[in-house]
């Protein structure tokens, strides 16, 4: 699994703990762990602007992801890897909500990485069912590499 981080990391971030969240979700969804990932950390108004240009919400948000559609033509270990796509973070918008939430800011941000990691294998959370798995796997992601 390659994962690809891009932008300001916060300096209290461990890349470690966000590459351990996207390869986790692999786990939990019996999916195999192979690909690529790309995290960027955005300023809260490039991510009002990415919200608005593309789900049409003139806001800013914690996670956008964008799946990739292609499958890169590169080789590793025999198999072609999947670009899975991209997940956007807002560091600033986040620290707020873990504070809001009575929750650490790491632990936040792991759980909208593994979120958007979610997203990027095709899962949503549109429908009661739908929403128990989908944050069912992702807490289940925090609760391994936040305890």
């Amino acid at each position: 699994m390659i994962i690809n981080f891009s932008g300001s990391v916060p300096a209290s971030v461990k890349k470690s703990r966000l590459e351990h969240a996207v390869c986790r979700v692999f786990d939990v969804t019996g999916r195999a762990k192979h690909g690529a990932v790309s995290i960027s950390f955005v300023t809260e108004a490039k991510m009002r602007a990415l919200n608005r240009q593309y789900r049409k919400k003139d806001r800013a948000t914690d996670v956008l992801s964008f799946a990739a559609t292609d499958v890169v033509k590169k080789k590793i270990k025999g198999a072609a890897e999947k670009d899975w796509g991209d997940i956007i973070l807002a560091p600033s918008y986040i620290k707020r909500q873990a504070k809001e939430n009575k929750v650490p800011f790491n632990e936040e941000l792991v759980r909208l990485t593994a979120h958007g990691m979610l997203h990027l294998l095709g899962f949503d959370h549109a429908t009661v069912k739908d929403r128990k798995k989908m944050f069912g796997w992702q807490e289940s992601v925090v609760q391994k590499i936040v305890c």
